[in-house]
């Protein structure tokens, strides 16, 4: 099992592998002077920057960043911390490190007005999330939950479905195991008597499930996908 910080550094270097893997082996190609050659749909190639795409998708949005422009900037993020990370010399070093501040200060207004949305958008989450336990907590739970954790992947789907975390630990913690079987349901309520470990399942309206486990110490809950286990 890994909590969620452990989990979040492995997949973050993980994406930057693939990342790299994709541009080593021509699926994304740097041209240079910030194009990028990115495929698209079929066997399409479109010349690609920060700045404008060839794609219907950047015609029609008005300027808004298409996916092979967040592709183009992924990509050039990509190479700049893999420099730094494989840097043998302070000479290296340096320049990935220019190069890094050059490539954040000229990110253009388009991408930026995105993250900040994304920004606020988070935010406001996090404090429904609040706002959600405070209130559940008035219920009364069954158990201590520990420090609550996600992983990338559970926080993915959640986000992507405007699901709050606190609806899953909050029914976790009052004793709704989800869908599980009448054995696993009541190894939890031995385990609520013994210490053991506490397990619960959650089918999304999707068939994807969600999966809380609480730590036996009861220092940790993480919520996860069936697949990070």
């Amino acid at each position: 099992m890994r909590l969620y910080s452990k989990a979040f550094e492995e997949s973050k270097a993980d994406r930057i592998a693939k990342a790299i893997n994709i541009i080593n082996s021509g699926g994304m190609i740097d041209i240079g002077e910030g194009l990028w050659s990115v495929p698209g749909s079929g066997k399409k190639q479109y010349v690609v920057s920060a700045l404008a795409c060839q794609c219907k998708d950047y015609q029609y949005n008005g300027g808004v960043p298409c996916k092979h422009q967040w592709a183009s900037v992924g990509a050039k993020a990509a190479k700049v911390i893999w420099e730094r990370r494989f840097a043998s010399t302070k000479f290296d070093l340096d320049r990935a490190t220019q190069e890094a501040a050059e490539a954040l200060i000229g990110v253009p207004e388009p991408f930026l007005a995105v993250i900040r949305a994304t920004f606020r958008e988070r935010a406001a989450v996090i404090d429904r999330l609040r706002k959600a336990f405070r209130e559940e907590v008035k219920i009364g739970f069954r158990f201590k939950s520990g420090r609550v954790v996600m992983t990338p992947g559970a926080m993915d789907l959640l986000a992507s479905y405007g699901k709050l975390v606190w609806e899953f630990v909050a029914r976790h913690l009052m004793g709704d195991w989800g869908d599980l079987t009448h054995e696993d349901k009541r190894a939890n309520e031995d385990a609520l008597v013994s210490g053991a470990r506490v397990f619960s399942a959650y089918l999304l309206k999707t068939g994807e499930k969600i999966w809380v486990i609480t730590e036996a110490s009861r220092e940790s809950t993480t919520v996860l996908l069936p697949s990070e286990y």
